[in-house]
């Protein structure tokens, strides 16, 4: 619950990097980079999930190319 008693549903990181790729001409794009590079340059993030996620929500391809480019 937020502080003013309202209800907000949480996800791991990949599910979170999952929604920006999806609504990317929805957020400023500096945060969007800035949210990438940060999630693929920590490796203990669980890029098996985020595949996994990516092929759920149809979105595989653009995940693999951000993940080839940025974890090069």
């Amino acid at each position: 619950l937020t502080p003013d008693g309202n209800k907000v549903r949480l996800y791991d990181k990949e599910r979170c990097i999952i929604d920006l790729i999806k609504k990317k001409d929805k957020i400023d794009k500096q945060l969007y980079l800035q949210a990438l590079h940060e999630y693929f340059n920590d490796r203990t993030n669980d890029h098996t999930q985020l595949i996994r996620y990516a092929k759920i929500f149809h979105i595989e391809r653009p995940v693999r190319d951000y993940m080839d480019i940025l974890t090069g």
